[in-house]
């Protein structure tokens, strides 16, 4: 016959409510994730049939199923929602480490060649076109516009620490400098970019960067 003594039991006890515990946590968060990718998958089907103004918290929890509150969890604001619902649609970007200022840029465009331009354009559309003049679309287009130049700002502040770009130089103006002509090409004008292109955009947008701060300030 086995014997458990008091403090054998309490912590028999408090083994198995532990196991329950984290049992139901891990439950909680596997069905926290689906609700997400659940809402998210919905977000994208109303972004696609009625741009920004179909995308609400009420539209998303009918065509999602998931409860408003829980998608108040995960996303605070309605921009909290648009942002995540346009992340979910891009691709992440790649940090460039390849030593080099012109390598580093060929990676960054390099991206281009693969990107569908008319998709491009029509987000561009929806984020950027005459309808969107809510407030919170600023801080939107804030963070997503500094979250896909990231790889062409690290290229740019790797470059000014090696010695290959002036000290002084403005990174934001510089970012605008060097993606300009590729923003144009590839998202504008909905072109196909081959590798020769390229390499012309890169070149362009190196010599945009090594004139950045040799002009005299007036």
């Amino acid at each position: 016959m086995i014997y458990f003594t008091r403090l054998g039991i309490s912590l028999l006890l408090a083994e198995c409510s532990f196991e329950a515990l984290r049992y139901r946590f891990d439950m909680a968060r596997q069905l926290s994730q689906e609700a997400r990718e659940a809402a998210l998958h919905s977000a994208r089907q109303l972004l696609a049939c009625g741009g920004l103004d179909g995308l609400r918290f009420e539209a998303v929890a009918r065509a999602s199923g998931v409860a408003k509150s829980t998608l108040y969890r995960h996303w605070p604001t309605r921009g909290d929602l648009i942002l995540a619902t346009l992340f979910s649609m891009i691709e992440p970007l790649e940090i460039p480490n390849t030593g080099g200022l012109h390598s580093d840029l060929v990676a960054c465009f390099g991206k281009a060649i693969d990107i569908d331009s008319a998709d491009s354009a029509q987000l561009v559309h929806l984020i950027f076109g005459p309808s969107v003049d809510e407030p919170e679309m600023g801080r939107v287009r804030e963070m997503l516009f500094f979250e896909q130049t990231q790889p062409i700002r690290v290229a740019i502040e790797s470059a000014i620490r090696r010695g290959e770009l002036r000290a002084e130089i403005d990174v934001e103006m510089a970012v605008s400098c060097a993606i300009g002509p590729a923003f144009v090409a590839s998202v504008l004008r909905q072109q196909v970019l081959t590798a020769a292109q390229v390499e012309e955009l890169v070149a362009v947008a190196e010599a945009s960067l090594r004139a950045l701060g040799t002009l005299e300030q007036v």
